[in-house]
């Protein structure tokens, strides 16, 4: 059984909350990918073009709401274990249906940090999410103390954040002190200049929350 038929398994029925405790193999199916600070090698206008407010489209609507409805899911790695509130994600004009949170296990080989879950569920996906998410993004990088990202079903590994395999399934990102990014053209997420960025930003990753050095 892949990744994807074992996901479909564990929601059948509806996404449901898990505790922290043992959520490790969930996390592997859950997935997310990463972000950090330092301003990672980007052009704005670039951003603005490709990242243009509107609806979804093509694989990347496809992959949000393949299940039905879209869900968005944003991941937090920060210093902070506060939570944002459901209000919070009301922004833009715009309030999920549904918010879900879930609180991560540690990096079982011992990254720093604290690492949070927010699936965002919106029952109408014809809806200009770009500023949305950038604003989003903000928050959420703000109250974690540290970079939030956007990523696909199966993005996230541990032993993956924010490597080159899964630089096309981050499509959104924000770093302390940075602007948010959002990106909603399926081409620039397999680009190489995508794919330079998000190295960029793992190299951010790797300084400010580093594996603990061995004896």
């Amino acid at each position: 059984m892949d990744a994807r038929q074992i996901l479909v398994a564990l929601i059948d029925g509806g996404p449901k909350e898990v505790p922290a405790k043992g959520i490790n193999e969930t996390v592997a199916i859950t997935q997310h990918a990463e972000v950090m600070q330092v301003r990672p090698w980007r052009d704005r206008d670039w951003h603005d073009q490709h990242g243009k407010a509107g609806s979804l489209v093509n694989d990347i609507e496809e992959a949000v709401s393949w299940s039905g409805p879209a869900v968005i899911i944003l991941f937090t790695l920060g210093l902070s274990d506060s939570w944002l509130q459901e209000d919070d994600f009301t922004a833009a004009a715009m309030t999920p249906d549904r918010v879900k949170r879930y609180p991560l296990d540690p990096d079982p080989e011992g990254q720093r940090g604290i690492f949070q879950e927010y699936d965002l569920t919106f029952d109408n996906i014809d809806c200009d999410f770009v500023p949305y998410l950038r604003e989003c993004l903000r928050k959420a990088s703000t109250n974690a103390e540290g970079i939030a990202w956007l990523g696909f079903e199966g993005s996230f590994h541990y032993d993956n954040l924010l490597t080159d395999e899964v630089a096309d399934s981050i499509y959104g990102y924000c770093i302390p002190d940075g602007a948010p990014v959002a990106i909603w053209d399926d081409e620039i997420l397999k680009s190489d200049r995508w794919k330079h960025e998000i190295a960029e930003v793992r190299a951010v990753l790797e300084r400010d929350f580093p594996m603990p050095q061995g004896d």
